[in-house]
């Protein structure tokens, strides 16, 4: 049984320049004496961030293959410094396959990135850069984490290519993902059994949609924590909030009353902003926990709100042996539980950036794969039947900007066609900085940002959301660029939270494909999240996505006894009472988006919507 305590040991070494020579030599590499790279040669901006980069490794036959240990002067280590820097890496030395590792001045932060060199498909003979990155924790690695690092050994590999091969298949992210998969579906069934086994009153679909929620709710937890939200025993932001939490009830509480007695206080009253320093609290958890619950942010948007019909319904709380395979030990007795073993990071992946994590992406890939085994409905494949297919990151990204083309296009005609491809299509600053200066000339500024914040975009059929994200991420960063040119101060949270509320709409069939949108939204939000400890439990973080995205049939054309197709045919006729009722509807559900009033409820709402067609 592998625990990998050598490369644990190893990583502990890695804390400068010769700890980084020692780690590579412990995985077989015959490192040589730190050779520095002349920084002067790069422009001033790529290696402002820089402090000093040093090769370590060098094998040279018919190409070559290299590894660089670079230290950065920041204290977290950014993905645009990298980029930044590796561009004008490549530039100058375009030759060979090269490993960098990045380091915090500090070492406790590790990033190893394996660049691959693909064609622009825009632009011929251009080369971009896809990276892959594994972000490493030097005192407190992931289990994943060590097993990408134990499969990029030399093992006795003499020729550059067979070695770039072999870091290629080490830093695959699709393998993390189909581990990840094959152990949530596990998990998932596991619990999904235990439920109908001890509910059996209740239906196999209360089962399966609570065993999703639940599943929901705890892996959520996992990317806040990561923003460094929740306190650990030492009173600081706990990478492993989780575990602790997990441990503290192993000492404390009584035999299967962590659901009932400990989770369910952390979900609804911790961080629904409930929280209050009762007796029964004070003896139940101890001082640390006490501190972490109160500071906890105030989360809402409805994830860790008592669903009616789901919540009310479960007689039996959950065991403790399904919390142990994920948080303690896995089923194989190796440590530590399923959670535990991944990190977890809020950056979704772009056209060119991968981290080899478990990221929001990876909850659309486990949607789509577990459609057939979750809805159970005769035979045949329900994910063909139902529309459910995954599409690739680089395949949204593509269609939501060429989506954007197509409407400017159409507002502003077809001369200003070249310049919108240019512009949404830039990526890199040099890009952005061109594009930019090209429409100031064109002296539309002010108008063109007016019109992509106005822009309404609906999916019929949202799925996990994988499309809703692509087109919030590319508006996002256009709107920033406008905001940059026009003076307008707006922080990254209120301009993707002013996108969710105004411009962003979907529908889905199955309701827990809107569940998991909703998560995939909300992360998109927490990723860009930077308050102060007060700030966290002034307000709630996450809208209320319920009426933005909704469960239902897209292709159905009546609603209660109105036939909405004549809308389409712009023969709809409203009458001045409903347009009245719809303006007062639509103000009430702006404010429910915003968690302004506590007394406004979904119920009233659907029940205000109900009563303008019945």
């Amino acid at each position: 049984m592998n625990d990998f305590q050598d490369i644990k040991q190893a990583l502990l070494r890695y804390q400068d320049i010769h700890g980084a020579r020692e780690f590579f030599h412990h995985l077989g590499y015959k490192t040589i004496h730190p050779l520095p790279l002349e920084l002067e040669k790069f422009s001033e901006r790529a290696f402002e961030p820089i402090q000093s980069v040093n090769q370590i490794f060098h094998l040279e036959d018919d190409s070559m293959f290299r590894i660089f240990h670079v230290e950065l002067k920041p204290e977290r280590i950014r993905r645009t410094d990298i980029r930044r820097f590796l561009e004008a890496f490549y530039r100058r030395q375009p030759q060979g396959e090269n490993l960098f590792v990045f380091s915090t001045p500090d070492y406790d932060e590790l990033a190893f990135v394996t660049p691959r060199r693909i064609l622009d498909p825009r632009k011929r003979g251009r080369l971009r850069l896809w990276l892959r990155t594994l972000q490493v924790q030097r005192k407190g690695p992931y289990r994943t984490d060590l097993e990408v690092l134990n499969n990029i050994r030399l093992d006795g590999i003499r020729d550059s290519q067979t070695l770039w091969e072999k870091l290629e298949h080490a830093f695959s992210v699709q393998k993390v993902t189909e581990k990840f998969y094959k152990e949530y579906e596990k998990i998932f069934l596991d619990l999904k059994e235990w439920l109908k086994t001890n509910h059996p009153d209740n239906s196999d679909e209360w089962a399966r949609d609570y065993a999703h929620i639940l599943l929901n709710r705890i892996m959520f937890l996992y990317f806040v924590i990561k923003k460094g939200w929740l306190h650990g025993p030492d009173g600081g932001p706990d990478r492993h909030f989780m575990r602790h939490f997990w441990e503290a009830y192993r000492e404390r509480g009584k035999p299967n009353t962590f659901h009932r007695e400990w989770l369910d206080i952390l979900f609804f009253r911790s961080l629904n902003a409930k929280w209050q320093n009762l007796d029964i609290f004070n003896k139940r958890f101890p001082d640390w926990l006490l501190n972490a619950l109160s500071k906890a942010p105030y989360l809402n948007g409805g994830l860790y709100t008592k669903r009616p019909g789901l919540d009310d319904q479960l007689i039996r709380p959950v065991s403790d042996m399904c919390f142990e395979f994920l948080f303690e030990k896995w089923n194989d007795g190796t440590f530590p539980g399923f959670f535990e073993r991944y990190n977890f990071t809020v950056v979704e992946t772009d056209r060119f950036n991968e981290e080899v994590a478990v990221d929001p992406e990876m909850l659309g890939i486990v949607y789509e794969r577990l459609v057939n085994i979750t809805y159970e409905k005769g035979e045949g494949d329900l994910r063909g039947e139902a529309g459910v297919f995954y599409t690739p990151r680089t395949e949204i990204d593509l269609m939501c900007r060429l989506a954007l083309v197509d409407w400017l296009t159409n507002q502003f005609g077809d001369k200003f066609k070249n310049d919108f491809y240019q512009w949404i299509f830039a990526y890199t600053e040099e890009e952005k900085k061109e594009a930019n200066k090209r429409i100031m000339k064109l002296g539309i500024w002010e108008e063109l940002d007016k019109r992509v914040k106005e822009v309404r975009v609906c999916d019929p059929a949202c799925g996990s959301g994988s499309f809703l994200v692509g087109m919030l991420l590319v508006l996002d960063d256009l709107q920033e660029r406008c905001n940059e040119l026009t003076g307008n101060l707006e922080t990254p949270y209120e301009r993707r939270k002013r996108i969710l509320r105004d411009q962003l709409y979907g529908v889905d069939v199955m309701e827990w494909a809107v569940r998991v949108a909703e998560l995939r939204l909300w992360l998109q939000l927490v990723v860009e999240t930077e308050l102060n400890p007060a700030e966290l439990r002034f307000r709630p973080l996450l809208p209320n996505l319920n009426f933005k995205l909704r469960p239902g049939d897209s292709l159905l054309q009546t609603v209660g006894d109105v036939d909405l197709s004549l809308f389409r045919q712009s023969q709809f006729h409203l009458p001045s009472t409903l347009k009245g009722r719809l303006t007062k509807l639509k103000g009430l559900k702006r404010k429910y988006f915003l968690g302004e009033d506590p007394h406004l409820t979904e119920n009233i709402l659907k029940n205000e919507e109900y009563n303008l067609f019945w």
